[in-house]
């Protein structure tokens, strides 16, 4: 992250508190100091008749394990500074806030992008949303929020919407999504199915090589980012890695080539290397420039080389 970004963070948490000391004077403790990413929860009176039940919890850094145990290395991997949830209720329902501060942007669009289900109806708040049965998603600036029900159903899922609006409302600034993405061919791609990837557990997530980090990716000098696509009732995943130079990821590709080969079967299409498994799904690399290109679970040879055939050209730096 420059600079730039995390002024960019800082300013809109300094410009919230600024605003609450005038709106909501409700929001703060009875020392009368702000207490920061409490200032973004809907306060009772905006939300009526849901009121917070019981006090907001905060967990910083390492403490996160106590909230999600598991699932905190990947928060930890795209960069977590802290989070906080509040319970609210209406007398008969209870729904959870959760809203994650991240150190940057880029981290909040990843962990959005790496959970999120591009096959679920897209929500339009903050910079985008997903709206589940049970659940909200959205990220906006430095933060990935989401809202959580207790039942399924359209009061639920209205309710659930309502407070991710009050909470973007609170936000007010969007971002743009990480440069990554943008190196994505475009043809073909399923709407929101862009994921970005700043370490192996993020990529293991979705492409599940080994235990290790064998891609070393870091999310610093190397970074990736995942598309789905779809094209006459084909389909196939594609990954891109971007390193510091092109032995760098022909050294990766080299290395992808030997693993698919020592579980896949091996063959040739138009002069391509594809390996195909057990399941009849087709796996290709290349290296292009400092950019690694792989195919996997592919659903034809055809499908295949089309999506190889759109990274012949080396992507803008």
């Amino acid at each position: 992250m420059n600079k730039q970004t995390g002024y960019k963070c800082m300013f809109i948490l300094l410009i919230t508190t600024f605003l609450n000391i005038i709106a909501s004077p409700s929001l703060y403790g009875t020392s009368g100091i702000p207490k920061s990413l409490e200032l973004l929860l809907p306060s009772n009176f905006e939300i009526s008749p849901w009121e917070k039940k019981g006090p907001a919890r905060i967990y910083e850094k390492e403490q996160l394990y106590e909230y999600i145990d598991g699932g905190a290395v990947l928060f930890f991997e795209y960069g977590f500074k802290r989070i906080i949830t509040q319970e609210y209720s209406d007398g008969e329902e209870l729904l959870t806030v959760d809203i994650y501060e991240m150190n940057d942007p880029e981290a909040a669009f990843g962990i959005y992008s790496l959970q999120r289900d591009y096959k679920m109806p897209a929500l339009n708040v903050g910079n985008e949303g997903t709206q589940y049965d049970y659940h909200v998603a959205f990220w906006q600036s430095c933060y990935y929020i989401v809202t959580i029900g207790q039942k399924a159903g359209k009061r639920t899922k209205m309710v659930l919407s309502q407070f991710a609006e009050n909470i973007s409302k609170r936000i007010g600034n969007t971002s743009e999504g990480p440069k990554m993405l943008t190196h994505l061919p475009v043809n073909g791609l399923v709407p929101r199915s862009k994921v970005y990837v700043k370490g192996p557990l993020g990529l293991n997530s979705h492409f599940y090589l080994t235990h290790e980090n064998v891609l070393e990716i870091d999310g610093i000098r190397t970074e990736g980012v995942l598309g789905a696509y779809q094209s006459n009732g084909e389909e196939a995943r594609l990954l891109i890695i971007r390193y510091a130079n092109s032995q760098k990821a022909e050294e990766k590709k080299q290395l992808l080539l030997n693993i698919f080969s020592s579980k896949y079967n091996r063959q040739i299409f138009d002069g391509i290397l594809v390996f195909k498994n057990n399941k009849g799904r087709y796996y290709s690399a290349k290296a292009t420039g400092h950019f690694l290109y792989v195919i996997f679970e592919a659903s034809s040879l055809k499908m295949t080389d089309e999506i190889l055939k759109q990274t012949s050209r080396p992507a803008p730096d």
